[in-house]
């Protein structure tokens, strides 16, 4: 349709393990993410390009990720069964795990978008992270309270007009505007390219911030779809795929790239949870920044 030359490029355990340390050389913030974002740029960079687009921003303006119909159903639970939050809070913190702990967090604290939201987007459960700064003996006194969510100041969430509005919010300012927006720049600029973002554009967010959350967030971004109707006759309709790389795999199988990612990531109480590979990558990134950053070893 567009005439446009079409690269693969298949990313290989070698590839990966060649590229992880100049990655963490690149990180100027640690960041869980944004090794999908740094291989890309390497090939649009080894392919001449100098100028790349990308299409983030629609899903936090068209409603495209999980937490627009999670958080909703989370709030309508939590105000149902307000009495069995206690007694659910302490089954999930029996389970030990990650996930388990941040909803036992999430559900002793008052039913909001923006704690819901630190449940869903969050990584280390309040405990878990006062778990930690104690056993890297790591002074944090004065600061927030380790036992309560992170929380988002300068807008209250549950202002907005419905939930998935206030989702909408936390999703640009928080997820994309702290984390993707910064790992694309970052690693766009590692390869010497210039990156644009045709959704992420202050015309187009004011002028669906006045579009209702039925319209503006119907499910599979139709308002987007019906937008653009001269792609529908060209794109098949599939579910949506994230541009996500096989990490949890490669930190479990045998070979170098998995001595080398366990090799990196710091001492940890022995009752973490490091099954889902975020923590382990998200451990990993930030005891090498802190070290080359600040000559702060978290062994």
């Amino acid at each position: 349709a567009f005439a446009a030359e079409h690269t693969t490029h298949i990313l290989t355990v070698a590839n990966a393990a060649g590229m992880l340390q100049t990655f963490l050389a690149a990180v100027d913030q640690p960041s869980v993410d944004g090794f999908n974002t740094f291989c890309v740029a390497q090939l649009a960079a080894l392919e001449g390009l100098k100028v790349v687009l990308s299409g983030l921003g629609g899903d936090e303006l068209f409603g495209g990720y999980p937490s627009f119909h999670r958080i909703p159903l989370a709030l309508r639970l939590q105000a149902a069964l307000p009495g069995l939050c206690e007694s659910l809070a302490q089954l999930a913190e029996r389970r030990r795990t990650g996930a388990g702990l941040r909803l036992a967090a999430g559900l002793c604290q008052p039913a909001s978008v923006a704690n819901c939201f630190a449940v869903v987007r969050g990584l280390f459960a309040p405990v878990e992270v006062d778990s930690l700064l104690r056993h890297w003996d790591l002074d944090h006194q004065g600061g927030p309270d380790p036992h309560a969510l992170f929380s988002f100041v300068g807008v209250d969430a549950d202002a907005f007009p419905t939930p998935k509005d206030a989702v909408a919010w936390l999703e640009s300012s928080s997820y994309m505007g702290d984390q993707l927006l910064r790992d694309s720049d970052t690693f766009s600029m590692a390869w010497g390219l210039e990156l644009r973002l045709p959704m992420v554009d202050s015309g187009l967010f004011r002028a669906l911030a006045a579009q209702p959350a039925r319209h503006r967030f119907a499910a599979r971004k139709q308002l987007l779809r019906d937008a653009l109707p001269e792609l529908a006759t060209r794109l098949p309709a599939s579910p949506k795929q994230g541009f996500s790389l096989p990490l949890q795999r490669w930190f479990e199988a045998q070979g170098p790239l998995r001595d080398q990612m366990r090799a990196l990531i710091p001492s940890v109480p022995a009752t973490l949870d490091l099954q889902p590979w975020a923590r382990r990558w998200g451990l990993m990134v930030l005891a090498q920044w802190l070290e080359r950053e600040l000559g702060m070893g978290l062994r």
